[in-house]
């Protein structure tokens, strides 16, 4: 479902360049490195885990969150001019936060008795608004946007006949947004850009227990 809307997306952002080429409809395709401020997992510190074998509870303990690691952004984003300075932007990206390392202890306890592996996914759908304070040959903007976050957790263990009280995949929706700005620089008949973004995942919609998700993006992209 989610290649879906990504295909659909870019189809689109293609389909509404040939369109509107006269409005100067840009592409721009960008990747880079995602740094997440803190941990992204879904479940709650304080959650006792349950070990079972042959429906036998065998351990109980608490889990505990390490950290979570850099992970990857792609994306392709369309941008229109709205005045000399504004432009109007729209992006579609997919960020990938490949493993997210948790222990879990055991009650009362500081020893670990299991690792567990948590690879989290987001795919982010964000209109927002720039602002360019130099636009020559560099261009030197501001850039503010609000997101619509789908987020979804997969886990395993490592360990094949291991199991816990946990579900195997979880996913939810929540709205954000981003701040951030970056350099243009023309080079031949392409744009090249350099973002910087600091992103809230979960501004609207949290749980209760839920803490805010926030991470520092950093992407190269190209714009056509």
């Amino acid at each position: 479902m989610k290649l879906k809307i990504i295909v659909i997306s870019i189809i689109s952002l293609f389909a509404i360049n040939n369109a509107y080429s006269k409005n100067k409809l840009d592409i721009k395709i960008f990747g880079g490195a995602l740094i997440p401020q803190n941990s992204f997992a879904v479940f709650t510190q304080n959650k006792i885990i349950n070990y079972f074998e042959n429906d036998t509870i065998l351990r109980s303990g608490s889990l505990k969150y390490v950290n979570s690691n850099t992970g990857y952004i792609v994306g392709i984003s369309g941008i229109m001019n709205l005045t000399d300075d504004f432009k109007f932007t729209g992006s579609i990206e997919f960020h990938r936060i490949n493993t997210f390392d948790n222990e879990i202890k055991k009650e009362n306890n500081s020893l670990e008795f299991h690792p567990l592996n948590v690879f989290t996914t987001i795919i982010p759908i964000s209109p927002g608004v720039m602002y360019y304070i130099l636009d020559d040959k560099i261009g030197v903007y501001i850039k503010g946007e609000i997101s619509y976050n789908m987020i979804s957790y997969s886990m395993n263990y490592p360990i094949d006949d291991v199991q816990f009280d946990l579900p195997n995949s979880v996913s939810e929706s929540r709205l954000g947004y981003s701040i951030g700005g970056g350099v243009d620089y023309f080079l031949d008949k392409v744009l090249v850009s350099l973002e910087y973004k600091l992103k809230n995942y979960n501004l609207i919609g949290k749980n209760t227990d839920e803490e805010s998700k926030i991470a520092h993006l950093i992407s190269i992209g190209f714009k056509f």
